[in-house]
């Protein structure tokens, strides 16, 4: 089953062209990655998909239902969730309010002392338990990012689109985050997910879709994209491998 599908999809800034005709599908319970080079046009995409800039043509489905021409609230209400590339604190909330803000949304929980067990459980998970009472904006960018990512989390999205989750990290909390996402994907949930550390990201992942200039470079199984000559090429050059 295909839960999110898009077609056509084009974003030009003045002469520039952001996202260039654009399709691929996502399957529900998958984890699926977009990649590139920097100025390929992932994060332009992922503000179209979530609604943060209009498109200029083409189509967006999630689950059947139109995104496009949705304000980025109505597309959440709809069960799509993001991080951000840059991670911003709720100034004036403890990390653990932070973690409560989502989990107070319409069929999550059901009062205050649940949201915060369970935003608890949520800042145990990420390796934050430590900085539940902490003001969110005295935490460094790493702890802010895990924190955006788990605001992300704790709105349980049919769909969740994270914006280069593993940077800044250290090795354990990239760990921590890779299994969230893997235990996301036994449970069902589907995943997007833009990374430039292929690395890390490449055993996680069931198919990637690279971009190159807005457009289309290749799509498919990480093994094939690793041994893909024009990914490697956009990546590197002409000589060298994708770790």
């Amino acid at each position: 089953m295909k839960l999110l599908v898009v077609s056509g999809l084009s974003k030009h800034f003045g002469g520039l062209c952001a996202v260039r005709d654009l399709g691929f599908e996502v399957a529900a319970g998958s984890i699926h990655a977009i990649i590139g080079p920097n100025g390929a046009g992932k994060t332009s995409l992922f503000n179209l998909l979530t609604g943060f800039l209009p498109a200029d043509s083409g189509s967006v489905r999630l689950a059947g239902t139109e995104l496009l021409g949705r304000r980025p609230h109505a597309i959440a209400r709809l069960g799509l969730a993001r991080s951000f590339q840059l991670a911003r604190p709720f100034v004036g909330l403890t990390a653990l309010e932070s973690l409560m803000l989502p989990l107070g949304l319409p069929g999550r929980c059901a009062g205050v002392a649940q949201q915060r067990a369970r935003a608890g459980e949520w800042l145990d998970t990420l390796g934050l338990s430590h900085k539940a009472d902490a003001p969110s904006e005295s935490l460094n960018q790493g702890e802010l990012r895990l924190l955006d990512i788990g605001r992300a989390l704790a709105a349980a999205p049919r769909l969740l689109l994270l914006d280069e989750p593993f940077s800044g990290l250290g090795a354990q909390a990239v760990r921590r985050v890779a299994q969230c996402l893997r235990d996301r994907r036994e449970a069902g949930h589907t995943t997007l997910i833009i990374e430039h550390r292929l690395r890390e990201l490449m055993p996680l992942i069931d198919r990637a879709l690279v971009l190159n200039f807005g457009a289309r470079l290749a799509e498919g199984t990480p093994q094939a994209i690793a041994a893909n000559l024009q990914v490697i090429e956009a990546y590197l050059g002409r000589q060298g491998t994708l770790a």
